[in-house]
């Protein structure tokens, strides 16, 4: 890990990014492996690129979450494949759609419109529910068809117990599909033990890949009873009237969801990634170094003048803080003074600040981070 992490580190000039939960620095690997594939495109051609840029791409990332390579598929972002799946859902009258109402917008917005049309109904979990299967429970019917939550909550980073609440989905028989934004990359994300009709997350956060590219498993069951509504001939079976065919026949693969030309240079570049960092590190060996840095700022950090918004020690990929009511500062103005005056960059959101380091930030970062919290909270 050190090695590895070392020279990402070196990367970074001085800057101390502890901003994942919204955007990570683009990992080198990322950047070989898009370049390498733009070269031998160029050498031999598309023909003889493709298939191989895909079929590594979903054995990669089959590997990190655990699954099936068919089950893998590419879309350009989580929204866009959130839309794609709300407008495929074989609705029926009077069905139901469960969200969560703090959830990230990306990940409520597609069933607004979706539920509307094809006469489903779009319902909420409270904010303040727990996202555990027990308080999740109370408010299942026998119309509740689907349920699409965050696995870690983007402002608070509370987490969902996905296992339990996966089990009580499967016995009611009710699709979970899971943004997997916050976790992804950063804790153990297993789609089949967790009986998940989809888990999705985005490449540029903790999967230090790039805008417009995001990653999805999605199980047999749930895409071979989709509709699909945006479709292309990459995704049609082969047709005996050639290539000027308009019979509407969709693989039941992975590459379902794939109907347009996806980029096989940002394929090349995750796949790159995940292997030379995620695999080669170990998704548990990176989870656990982020709790243990996410002990040291609780241990360094001035309590007088922050708390954590999560209390206990939750299994969270985003520590979340707040400013005490005594100290005259809001927390846009204290992000933004650690970035102009000591090149620390956090995010905000709502009055929380969020903290999310990752594998190769250090205890050394962390203590960095707690001195100039206290320095500017105190100024």
């Amino acid at each position: 890990m050190d090695a590895i992490a070392s020279d990402f580190r070196s990367q970074r000039e001085g800057r101390l990014s502890l901003k994942h939960c919204y955007c990570s620095p683009v990992a080198d690997a990322f950047l070989r492996g898009a370049s390498a594939f733009t070269s031998r495109l160029r050498r031999l051609g598309v023909e003889a690129c493709t298939a191989d840029v895909k079929q590594r791409f979903r054995e990669t990332l089959g590997r990190l979450l655990h699954c099936e390579p068919g089950c893998i598929s590419f879309f350009p972002s989580l929204t866009v494949g959130l839309n794609f799946i709300s407008w495929s859902y074989p609705y029926e009258l009077g069905d139901e759609v469960l969200v969560y109402y703090s959830d990230y917008p990306s990940v409520v917005l597609p069933w607004v419109e979706a539920t509307k049309t094809f006469g489903a109904h779009l319902r909420y979990l409270p904010e303040e529910n727990e996202l555990t299967a027990e308080s999740i429970e109370a408010y299942l019917t026998h119309k509740t068809r689907v349920l699409c939550l965050s696995h870690i909550q983007f402002i608070t980073g509370k987490v969902a117990d996905i296992a339990a609440i996966g089990q009580l989905c499967k016995a009611r028989g009710i699709d979970l599909i899971i943004d997997a934004a916050q976790s992804m990359g950063v804790h153990p994300v297993y789609p089949t033990e967790w009986h998940s009709a989809v888990v999705i997350a985005p490449g540029y956060k903790w999967l230090l890949g790039i805008h417009g590219a995001a990653v999805c498993y999605s199980s047999d069951a749930f895409r071979a009873k989709l509709h699909p509504r945006l479709i292309g001939p990459d995704i049609m079976l082969p047709s005996t009237s050639g290539w000027v065919s308009y019979e509407n026949n969709p693989t039941r693969s992975a590459a379902l969801f794939e109907y347009g030309t996806v980029s096989r240079e940002y394929m090349a570049g995750m796949a790159a990634v995940v292997e030379g960092i995620h695999l080669a590190v170990g998704i548990e060996a990176i989870h656990d170094r982020i709790q243990s840095l996410h002990k040291t700022v609780l241990e360094l950090m001035p309590r007088e003048l922050l708390s954590p918004v999560l209390k206990g020690n939750p299994d969270t990929s985003i520590l979340s803080l707040r400013i005490a009511e005594s100290v005259p500062m809001s927390s846009g103005e204290l992000v933004q003074r650690l970035e102009q005056e000591a090149t620390i960059y956090l995010t905000e959101r709502q009055g929380i600040i969020r903290v999310a380091p990752h594998f190769y930030n250090t205890a050394e970062d962390m203590e960095r981070l707690c001195s100039e919290l206290a320095r500017i909270l105190a100024s």
